[in-house]
């Protein structure tokens, strides 16, 4: 994959033919969900616009909302899309930190990844520490925009770990910009991984994926059939649409993070129900969302609380607690979680 930068913020990505031709064919069925909350309205209205295919190039026009502010820095540094006004709001940003730092202030927008790290994983602790994630062009070593997926993949690895836990088949639910899926591809490589997301976001996690994995062998929404998900496959995508496709009883590890706390609760319900299903006997389930927030529908307000996801008396605990790297970056807290998910649902 080649991309270059080549007006302001507006990158053009280089794809082999076949690439190009099956995004754009899966770019064409997208239809927007209605039943979305009111903001993610917005969100796909602006997405719809960031993203174009002409004379078999794909061209990201600014930054798409809902994802990490950096998922452009996934194929250039930083410093090479931002035009006059994003740099400058990058030298404001950082003026404040600096301030806030200086008067002991370290969380919000004060936040230090590095010190985070330091206190959390100092050296020789998990698979990242403090000492492997300070070195030079790290991020762009990994391919990956920001820490806190190191920090994921920390909890995750350490709990497999203990438990002597294989992971060959893995899925995840809203990846954002792919980065926990990368690491634990790279690391990991389980033999397969099932991308779950909005029609309209799947373009930009599929872009992340193949820069990082280009011979990759993956599927599209559109291209699911019957008898097409036993094949060898590195990737999968699919939409909320084509749930009944996903393979039973097959997933060693499923992962979400954030995108529970952006829905209805009957649709967090619909989800808890797809993965029991989806996953093998023996698995373990990373679910780190806000404790509470309140979402817009219509404008009705509608409440989203971690402890009304529909868990079961049955689930195993392996970890259970307030989310240190959120509560450095957030005002809100969020809850960690990292359990079984049992098969056998009961009646709390």
């Amino acid at each position: 994959m080649k991309t270059e930068n080549i007006l302001k913020s507006t990158i053009k990505i280089d794809l082999n033919n076949d690439l190009i031709n099956r995004l754009n064919s899966y770019i064409k069925t997208i239809n927007i969900d209605e039943n979305l909350p009111t903001h993610w309205h917005k969100r796909i209205i602006h997405n719809r616009n960031c993203i174009k295919i002409e004379n078999n190039k794909v061209y990201i026009t600014k930054q798409p909302l809902g994802f990490d502010n950096d998922y452009l820095s996934m194929f250039l540094p930083k410093h090479k899309y931002l035009n006059f006004f994003g740099k400058k709001l990058v030298i404001v940003k950082k003026i404040k930190k600096f301030i806030l730092n200086v008067l002991g202030n370290y969380t919000s927008i004060g936040f230090d990844n590095l010190l985070w790290f330091k206190k959390n994983w100092p050296k020789n602790k998990s698979y990242f520490n403090f000492e492997n994630i300070k070195e030079r062009n790290f991020l762009e070593k990994w391919g990956v925009t920001k820490l806190a997926d190191f920090w994921y993949f920390n909890e995750i690895y350490d709990v497999i770990k203990k438990n002597n836990h294989k992971v060959k088949k893995v899925i995840e639910i809203g990846p954002g910009t792919g980065g926990l899926l990368i690491l634990i591809k790279k690391i990991l490589n389980p033999k397969s991984i099932f991308v779950i997301d909005l029609e309209e976001n799947i373009p930009f996690v599929f872009l992340s994926i193949i820069k990082n994995f280009p011979n990759s062998k993956i599927l599209l929404p559109n291209e699911i059939k019957n008898n097409n998900l036993d094949s060898d496959l590195d990737f999968v995508f699919i939409s909320p649409k084509l749930l009944e496709f996903i393979p039973k009883n097959s997933f060693d590890l499923a992962i979400n993070t954030a995108s529970f706390g952006e829905m209805r609760l009957e649709t967090v319900k619909k989800y808890f129900l797809c993965l029991r299903e989806a996953v093998a006997e023996t698995n373990f389930f990373y679910c780190l969302n806000r404790v509470e927030k309140i979402l817009d529908h219509n404008n009705e307000k509608i409440f989203n609380r971690f402890s009304e996801y529909p868990w079961d008396k049955n689930d195993i605990n392996y970890k259970y607690e307030i989310s240190e790297i959120n509560r450095g970056k957030n005002t809100n807290n969020s809850f960690v979680k990292i359990c079984k998910l049992s098969k056998k649902i009961t009646n709390n």
